[in-house]
């Protein structure tokens, strides 16, 4: 990948230097013209002698000659890909930074395996609950009946759609994907985070570092505050089933194929009715009946400081998140007494080649879920989010026309397509109790971000072309 880039950049540059540029010749002021042909005298810097070109260019076609308008347009589409690279960057360096630092937690006995599971449940009952109920009320108050002011008011109904269309297209190819490359063991774990993985998008924290970065520096200062409140609406339908289908995709069967019925039923409710589930559902209520929004959004209500408080307690939610992705890089510790079993039968092991060829048999399945990841996250979902919007834009004349009148609509959609898998799957691990299965998967996720800064940066650039927000 470096070889690649560093070959184009130095294509690139010797273009750059050889071809000759406007400035290079010396257009003279008087022109003559013969029938519809204009005949320009061009002086060349290698010679001093002017040279007659022939230009068949219609007159009544004047936008077909080079002109400042051009170039000020390819002078903004270079800024808005600088733009769009150091939001990248950024928001990849963020998330790799805070890891870092979680790791060296780790390393150093800190973030041990009982802290990880302490943070996620407080992750699970009171961070991620206070986030969405904040986040939820605050944004269906802003956009509902007369107080429509920040965006369409549509948008409280379609992004809630979109995100669980999303949930189910991911599920299929997952599905998909997992059948032809484990045979559809229903025990293979790697099966199971392959699934989690090509299901669940990063909907959340990293589309609101990106739209910060975009938009911070915008002449329409109302698209970073609008862009949030839609993310929030689609983290709206992507929350509860992030809570209730994750549990049971990675959850370990443990050879038991059959459960009793009333446990099954309390599992399942368990999972409809989890805090984050239940917190979006009272968002949604609050926003929507005029007295509750006036008892608890407002600055001026009677239960403002509650609301502020679970504001406050909302903000820890991400730092939390990546605090148990990078803990859950470190290996969990073996108990004594399985230690005390494994030291003599080392002694007794087989040959070292063995252990080297198990080594390069878990790598290589490591980089077939890496590689199936990447391909449905960065090619797949995109592309099929691009086809279905543009599908139904040409298909329905009323989405077509609700797209024209708010293009940062049509841009959260698009950009929801192509986030990298969601971190927080390695909260679920922690909460069953499946350390190892956490270790593995925050390894995954922590490649996929990576190895996915050139393709996010690639889709967001068609994405603003297409929308047209570069300029905005």
């Amino acid at each position: 990948m470096w070889t690649v880039s560093v070959v184009v950049t130095v294509v690139v540059l010797l273009l750059g230097l050889t071809t000759p540029t406007v400035d290079s010749y010396r257009v003279q002021p008087r022109l003559s013209m013969v029938g519809r042909t204009m005949h320009v005298k061009v002086l060349s810097p290698s010679s001093s002698s002017p040279r007659t070109a022939s230009l068949a260019l219609p007159i009544a076609k004047p936008s077909t000659a080079l002109s400042s308008h051009h170039l000020s347009h390819a002078a903004a589409g270079s800024d808005s890909t600088a733009i769009i690279n150091r939001a990248a960057l950024k928001a990849i360096g963020k998330l790799l930074s805070t890891c870092g630092i979680g790791v060296w937690a780790g390393k150093v006995g800190i973030l041990d395996q009982a802290a990880l599971s302490v943070l996620s449940k407080l992750i699970f009952n009171i961070f991620q609950p206070c986030l969405l109920f904040v986040n939820v009320a605050r944004t269906v108050a802003n956009l509902s009946g007369s107080a429509a002011k920040s965006g369409s008011a549509e948008a409280i109904y379609m992004l809630p759609i979109a995100a669980a269309l999303q949930v189910v297209v991911g599920y299929v190819v997952g599905k998909l994907l997992s059948f032809f490359i484990y045979r559809n063991d229903p025990d293979n774990d790697e099966a199971k985070e392959l699934m989690a993985c090509t299901t669940f998008a990063n909907s959340g924290p990293l589309p609101l570092v990106f739209t910060e970065g975009l938009f911070h520096t915008s002449a329409d200062h109302t698209l970073v505050g609008r862009s949030a409140a839609y993310i929030s609406l689609y983290l709206l339908g992507w929350s509860p089933l992030f809570w209730i289908l994750g549990p049971a995709i990675l959850q370990q069967r443990n050879g038991q194929h059959k459960k009793d019925p009333a446990q099954a039923r309390k599992e399942l409710l368990s999972r409809i009715f989890s805090p984050p589930v239940v917190a979006s559902l009272l968002g949604m209520a609050v926003g929507f009946v005029p007295f509750l929004r006036n008892l608890v959004v407002h600055a001026d209500s009677p239960l403002s400081v509650v609301y502020e408080a679970m504001r406050t307690l909302g903000s820890a939610y991400l730092p939390s998140v990546l605090m148990v992705l990078a803990g859950s890089l470190s290996p969990p510790a073996a108990p004594a007494a399985a230690t005390a079993t494994a030291a003599p039968a080392a002694a007794t092991a087989a040959p070292a080649a063995t252990a080297t060829a198990t080594e390069k048999k878990v790598d290589w399945q490591f980089v077939m879920k890496v590689g199936s990841v990447y391909l449905s996250r960065f090619l797949l979902m995109p592309a099929i989010g691009f086809g279905a919007l543009k599908f139904l834009a040409k298909t329905s004349p009323a989405m077509a026309t609700l797209f024209a009148k708010d293009r940062l609509l049509l841009f959260v959609l698009l950009l929801e397509t192509c986030m990298p898998s969601a971190q927080n799957t390695t909260v679920i691990l922690q909460l069953q109790g499946n350390k190892a299965g956490a270790t593995k998967l925050a390894r995954t996720l922590m490649m996929i971000y990576v190895l996915g800064v050139p393709a996010i940066t690639f889709w967001l650039v068609q994405i603003l072309q297409l929308t047209k927000l570069a300029s905005a």
